[in-house]
């Protein structure tokens, strides 16, 4: 038996991947699972005006998701610059239709605590009679058996090391490559205040706030604190029934043991571990896997009472941005996670699929790029991170699909709807006429990136594509069947005629190289990009429908385009930019050259700077497409 098979069979969790992540790229270098609507539902900035929020701040991290009322909710938490920083708000955001999003809007608000009953590390840091606390959550809903649908925050103490002041050091005042001799004390280290509860009423409105329970190891109880009051205290006798079916159900709680780790009385039964996700296998419903940080694994055979020792899964290769897995309708099981061993850069985001809820096939990326960091701030981890779907606990909308909630960068909030069962490829021509689709056949076939600044959607007979953001496009991505000799064709317009804008349409194969594309500019020029320049092909007028034939040989390496616009018509032909042996996906995006981090970027200690005009809309680009065939032209 090989070393990798005898490392496998002791694997609680295995994934057989015969692709791995190379995090030079933001998508891994992956293939791309189809039938994604990426949305970015929260973009911070640190404009109040321009901020969602009104607060101008540019942390936000920790979101988990639920459905409620056939509506969406996630529940994300905000600083104003760093993490483990205070005035820690919460805020929840919510959809009807899982595509649009509102506003958000507080749910927990920041609160100071007494230093004195503080016990825990770091206390010679706390100043004064009063701290600001700071917010932390592994999970936020919960619906009771009475229909009551709880939302919950845990307020932890975070003591601050004075080298860590003014909240963004000048690069000389930390050692930015090591971390060794700073005392951080982080909010769900097991020394915080305690755990604070409310409910969502079918209105969306929202009960008071109570206390559920209180970190007696940080050296808070109900004696010394009155922020909130113990929810025994309320008169509301169903909220009081949820409470307590809450704090019965062990498969929920035992993902607050991170936060309450020092806790002796026999609450958890869990093996230590940080966020853990817990779902059930097959079988007889009490078979229980749970997979936490850094992979570790354990298993429960009597529905959470008891569980194994943990151990970690070698093939199951992640650091510390978490893991999801949960079952789906289809009756198969999904994970999700950043394939990296890199905790600095937690891309990509990345899913697999199986059977039995312990064996999973390849990965795929979900998201078709990864937007860049644009605020400085401590600690924030670049990529999607943080990943959540809907607990098994609560319910799920019915679709041959599963929603993941994630932060990128730790200052945007994300979802994700992705269709079951995964897959990167198409198998049959394409002949997509936008007048005749519906939104369902979008969500199923495409790709999706949607900025909070612009959208994309079907509207008079075209799939619109806008955005006016500076450091972020909207893109839109058909799979089609890989083929080394095909034909396309396709019907586009933009609007706008903003010269430094343009529509980008790229051919490209499973790992993203890009043999050839052409940008539609909003000078009034279709543009080849070949070999690092552009030669022009046809102009055309803003809002002119733009017909272009595309026939791509991967054999000679070579491209003939065909475009036609306002009654005139020309044809060209240029070798590839680089060599694939097949085409596999066509992307659309509404910038030609997209600002990414790389993998040598870290903004540890605040020390990367912001990106210039982050906090301002640019000119509008207004793209669409309304129709696209392909036609496999390989015998073979």
């Amino acid at each position: 038996m090989s070393h990798y098979k005898e490392i496998m069979k002791d694997d609680l969790i295995r994934c057989h991947v015969t692709k791995k992540a190379d995090i030079r790229f933001t998508d891994g270098a992956l293939p791309h699972a189809m039938g994604v609507t990426n949305i970015q539902i929260m973009r911070s900035t640190q404009c109040a005006e321009t901020s969602p929020e009104g607060l101008g701040w540019t942390y936000a991290h920790a979101p988990n998701i639920a459905y409620f009322q056939g509506e969406l909710m996630v529940q994300y938490l905000a600083n104003p610059v760093s993490e483990h920083e205070g005035h820690t708000r919460v805020f929840l955001i919510r959809s009807s239709d899982g595509h649009h999003f509102g506003k958000p809007v507080e749910i927990f608000p920041a609160q100071d605590f007494p230093t004195a009953p503080y016990n825990g590390e770091g206390k010679e840091h706390l100043k004064g009679k009063m701290t600001h606390s700071v917010i932390h959550q592994r999970m936020s809903f919960y619906l009771a058996e009475n229909g009551r649908m709880l939302a919950m925050a845990y307020y932890g103490i975070s003591p601050t090391d004075p080298r860590l002041t003014p909240e963004l050091p000048p690069k000389d005042s930390v050692k930015t490559w090591d971390m060794t001799d700073i005392s951080l004390v982080m909010p769900g280290s097991g020394y915080g205040v305690g755990r604070a509860i409310r409910e969502i009423h079918h209105d969306f409105s929202f009960g008071p706030i109570y206390f559920l329970r209180y970190d007696s190891s940080g050296g808070y109880s109900r004696e010394n604190v009155d922020n909130f009051p113990y929810f025994e205290e309320s008169d509301d006798e169903g909220f009081k029934e949820a409470c307590h079916d809450l704090l019965k159900d062990r498969c929920v709680t035992q993902q607050w043991w991170e936060e309450e780790r020092f806790d002796q009385s026999g609450f958890f039964t869990l093996p230590p571990g940080e966020a853990p996700c817990i779902y059930t296998l097959p079988g007889n419903g009490k078979d229980k896997i749970c997979i936490m940080k850094n992979a570790l694994v354990t298993v429960s055979h009597d529905g959470g009472e008891t569980w194994s020792d943990a151990r970690r899964s070698h093939t199951l290769e992640t650091s510390t941005g978490k893991v999801w897995g949960q079952k789906v309708r289809t009756g198969s099981y999904v994970i999700a996670y950043n394939p990296t061993t890199d905790t600095a850069h937690r891309w990509p985001l990345a899913v697999a699929e199986g059977e039995n809820g312990q064996d999973f096939g390849d990965i795929l990326s979900v998201l078709p790029i990864v937007p860049a960091c644009r605020y400085s701030g401590r600690l924030k981890n670049l990529g999607p991170q943080y990943i959540r779907g809907i607990g098994e606990y609560n319910p799920r909308p019915d679709e041959d699909a599963f929603y993941l909630t994630y932060s990128n960068n730790k200052e945007d909030i994300y979802v994700s709807r992705i269709s079951v069962p995964l897959r990167a490829h198409e198998e049959n021509d394409i002949n997509e006429d936008m007048s005749s689709l519906s939104w369902k056949d979008i969500a199923a076939n495409w790709n999706l990136l949607v900025p909070s600044w612009g959208g994309i959607d079907l509207h008079d007979g075209a799939l619109e594509m806008w955005e006016d953001d500076p450091y972020i496009s909207a893109i839109a991505e058909r799979a089609i069947k890989p083929s080394a000799f095909f034909e396309a064709e396709m019907e586009i317009s933009i609007d706008q005629a903003v010269p430094e804008r343009g529509l980008a349409i790229a051919f490209q194969d499973d790992s993203g190289r890009e043999p050839a594309k052409i940008i539609v500019h909003g000078d009034g020029y279709v543009n080849s990009r070949v070999f690092g320049s552009e030669l022009h092909l046809l102009s055309f007028n803003p809002g002119d429908r733009i017909r272009c034939l595309f026939n791509l040989d991967c054999v000679k390496n070579e491209i003939r385009v065909t475009v036609s616009a306002g009654g005139e018509t020309s044809s060209k032909r240029w070798h590839f930019d680089t060599s694939v042996w097949n085409l596999s996906r066509i992307q659309f995006r509404t910038k030609h050259i997209q600002v990414v981090n790389d993998h040598e970027t870290y903004p540890k200690w605040g020390d990367k700077g912001n990106l210039a005009g982050a906090d301002h809309h640019i000119d509008m680009l207004r793209a669409r497409i309304y129709s696209l065939k392909t036609r496999d032209l390989d015998k073979t």
